[in-house]
């Protein structure tokens, strides 16, 4: 009886993780899984760097080790190429900072 209220199929038809991940990012979500994941990796860095070093380092080193993670989401589908440019933006930014504010 509750089948025929719910659909209760495996919406991804997958055997990895893989593919949940990427049913999740391109069915349900419309592509903005990734992006969200990768903010929120950035956010946690920053601030746990935040706790040892000064906000310029932390910046720097959040921001490349997110770019890092864009390469490899990119490489799997998970984030549009837009993203991996942000990220290389952020990383350029970030260190050019730490070049002209060198006390």
């Amino acid at each position: 009886m509750a089948n025929e209220y719910f659909n209760l199929t495996n919406v991804t038809g997958s055997d990895n993780m893989l593919d949940v991940v990427l049913a999740v990012n391109n069915d349900l979500v419309g592509g903005t899984f990734g992006i969200f994941f990768l903010i929120g990796i950035w956010i946690i860095m920053f601030v746990s760097f935040k706790t040892r070093y000064f906000a310029k380092q932390s910046f720097a080193a959040a921001s490349f080790i997110t770019m890092i993670m864009t390469f490899m989401f990119s490489a799997i589908g998970l984030v549009p190429d837009l993203m991996i440019f942000i990220s290389i933006a952020m990383t350029v930014f970030g260190i050019v900072f730490l070049i002209i504010s060198n006390e």
